[in-house]
């Protein structure tokens, strides 16, 4: 396979890969044949085949459209080969409590799922046959027997959430799809994405072909050395994710007739988002986490991968309160680095801060307390049926263009007739909820664990109730010509750095080998280009994230469609050095 220039497609997220021969196939007759052809020029009499699936791969859809194309003289899958339900509850709910909503992080791999006697005589089975096709799939086939074809069935998070909603699929070795969202996450989260995350590794350095499972009815698939190639690619350029709500849009040019408005649906969730790639006409979706587990030094920087290892720990997404009151209150708090080490087995830092893109007259968020209030004034306030909050919160008047940094241990709520920016490390599944409206869509007992638990988070010191103090700190860094630099939050213990650029001329960057986010905050768009020709510039719209990886030296961001010296704004965030 030979491949031309590779760009960014400067009107969409897409990475175009001008290939010269067929490399992609879509629907499940083209890939079949494919898989057929390819067995066939093996010329082996015995031909095994194994498709390693992520965990919530549609079993009956894919098996059945595989049995009826491969016609396999034998099929053997993983499920079946797993301990019994009882012994594999009896293994994960160490990890996962009763309440089934928080948990730690399982020290677990897909072996301690197998039962050794099944296995075992799956393997002695399958060293008997003499001839044929055998097929063997699912979570782990890839561990079960040596392939001679290896193919990987992938998929974003953000789809595996929606399944888990549509009570479509269960956890690893369960039966349990009619559980409750809450419970299938949190076993998602701390047992089965973590093995599923750990075999990807594995096997994406060497699988034969990927699969693009996201939509069910338009499988895709493509030589996994093309797939590798165009992560390659995107580990030194720029480059824009999907987003979530509807990876084929660029598929239908037609309908792209909102434009402006469309990009409010971008954020920066890695394990959620995906990247798409074009390999000839056909679109193709991949996880963005895939670029990072393959090239994790590239993509990261040194700095970042000794800290986080192969995870991209940086977070953006957008809280939009505008049309909330009063009454619309999330009150929550963040753990500590402690707490989180100690109640989730996550041994890192978690830092989070807001920056406002619109507000409305009266915008306002509650943000830490009143001097002097305790945590018995706390609760006489939100066990009340209409709890009167600025009683013992404090509640801030909210601006355009101003920046929260939100210390563990303070209880905040996102705001009021708002649309802010989350800036973060890490997911915020692990936070407390010390108040919500609508609890009722929780049970009470899920709504007492996040109440105790925030309770005992908040740190009563002074912090806590000089709030003032983690509004609109910044510190001028450096200026040019048309351009002035700052840096935002309270600095002094956090990992994060979050940089602000006003200008109304072309601004310069570096990376310093250490990966960055930038969203324009400001500005209706602005053309993103290298200074070195090292990539194609494309064009970011206002609200739109982009990711700049370590291998990326130099860049410049230029505004456009600019009247009367109109400002742009951009947040750069990157983890200091």
């Amino acid at each position: 396979m030979s491949f031309g220039y590779t760009e960014m497609n400067a009107d969409s997220p897409v990475i175009d890969i001008q290939v010269t021969e067929k490399c992609c196939w879509e629907g499940w007759e083209e890939i079949v044949e494919k898989i057929n052809l390819f067995s066939s020029a093996i010329k082996k009499e015995k031909t095994i085949i194994c498709l390693e699936c992520y965990p919530g791969t549609y079993e009956s859809v894919n098996l059945n459209a595989l049995k009826s194309g491969l016609n396999p003289s034998a099929i053997c899958l993983t499920n079946d080969l797993f301990k019994d339900e009882k012994e594999i509850k009896e293994m994960v709910d160490k990890y996962i409590p009763e309440n089934g909503i928080f948990g730690k992080v399982a020290s677990l791999s897909i072996e301690d799922f197998f039962q050794n006697k099944k296995k075992q005589s799956i393997l002695n089975n399958i060293g008997q046959i003499d001839s044929g096709t055998i097929l063997i799939y699912g979570v782990g086939a890839s561990h079960i027997f040596e392939p001679d074809i290896l193919i990987y069935a992938d998929m974003s998070l953000y789809e595996i959430q929606q399944r888990f909603r549509r009570k479509d699929i269960a956890n690893i070795g369960l039966h349990n799809q009619e559980e409750a969202y809450s419970k299938h996450f949190a076993r998602g989260f701390f047992i089965d994405w973590q093995i599923g995350n750990n075999i990807k590794k594995e096997v994406l350095k060497k699988a034969d072909y990927i699969l693009d499972t996201n939509n069910w009815q338009k499988p895709k698939m493509v030589e996994g050395s093309v797939l590798r190639e165009g992560l390659s690619v995107a580990a030194q350029t720029p480059f824009i994710q999907a987003p979530f709500f509807n990876p084929q849009f660029w598929d239908e040019p037609e309908q792209k007739n909102q434009e402006e408005d469309f990009y409010w649906y971008y954020s920066c969730v890695p394990e959620e988002n995906s990247l798409l790639f074009r390999f000839g006409n056909v679109l193709f979706e991949s996880p963005v986490v895939n670029v990072i587990y393959l090239y994790p030094k590239k993509v990261l920087g040194k700095t970042v991968y000794h800290i986080f290892g192969a995870e991209l720990p940086l977070r953006m997404k957008f809280v939009d309160s505008v049309d909330e009151s009063d009454n619309e209150v999330l009150l929550q708090v963040d753990p500590d680095t402690e707490q989180k080490k100690t109640i989730f087995g996550f041994d890192c830092k978690g830092e989070e801060s807001y920056y406002v893109l619109a507000a409305e007259e009266g915008a306002s968020m509650l943000f830490g307390l009143k001097k002097g209030t305790n945590k018995a004034d706390i609760l006489r306030v939100i066990d009340k049926k209409k709890p009167e909050f600025a009683k013992v919160f404090n509640k801030i008047p909210v601006k355009e263009h101003q920046h929260f940094t939100v210390p563990a241990g303070m209880p905040y709520c996102t705001g009021f007739k708002s649309i802010l920016l989350k800036v973060g490390i890490f997911t915020d599944f692990l936070n407390f909820k010390l108040w919500q409206k609508n609890s009722n869509v929780v049970s009470m007992q899920e709504q007492m664990l996040h109440r105790g638990l925030a309770l005992d988070t908040i740190a009563f010191d002074e912090d806590i109730y000089d709030a003032e103090n983690y509004v609109n700190k910044s510190s001028k860094v450096a200026e040019g010509e048309g351009w002035i630099e700052e840096q935002l939050g309270c600095v002094e213990h956090q990992l994060i750095r979050i940089v602000k650029h006003t200008f109304t001329a072309p601004v310069s960057h570096k990376t310093k080998g250490n990966i960055q986010v930038i969203n324009l905050v400001k500005g209706s768009k602005v053309k993103v280009e290298s200074t070195t020709g090292a990539f194609q510039p494309f064009l970011v719209y206002y609200s739109q994230t982009f990711i700049v990886p370590a291998s990326v030296d130099e860049f410049r961001i230029l505004p456009l469609n600019q009247e009367n010296d109109e400002e742009f704004i951009t947040l750069k965030v990157f983890i200091r050095n």
